[in-house]
């Protein structure tokens, strides 16, 4: 079945070091799950669409813009708590994270 041009994560010619994972030969089943047909449910694609949003309005002068920018980049650095998508009746909820204990 031909693929519409928006199938693909919009993301994934980025190169982001969050995505990494999914392009080993281990992790090719999974990047085709995701990546290509499933990506509006990756963690990964809101991060970095978050991130770009935000520094698109740090870019544009908006008031407070940079420190939310900042709490995102500090949220997202080595060490820092992770997060994990929540999931309701098999489908993930957006915008809705839970810490996982450490």
């Amino acid at each position: 079945m031909p693929c519409a041009s928006d199938c693909t994560c919009p993301h994934i010619d980025k190169g982001d070091r969050r995505c990494a994972d999914r392009f080993t030969l281990g992790g090719l089943e999974g990047a085709f799950e995701v990546c290509i047909s499933g990506w509006n449910a990756c963690p990964h694609y809101h991060r970095i669409s978050t991130e770009e949003s935000f520094q698109r309005r740090v870019d544009a002068g908006e008031p407070g813009a940079a420190q939310w920018y900042e709490h995102l980049r500090r949220a997202a650095s080595p060490g820092a708590p992770t997060m994990q998508p929540v999931t309701v009746a098999s489908r993930p909820v957006q915008d809705a994270r839970v810490r996982q204990a450490v």
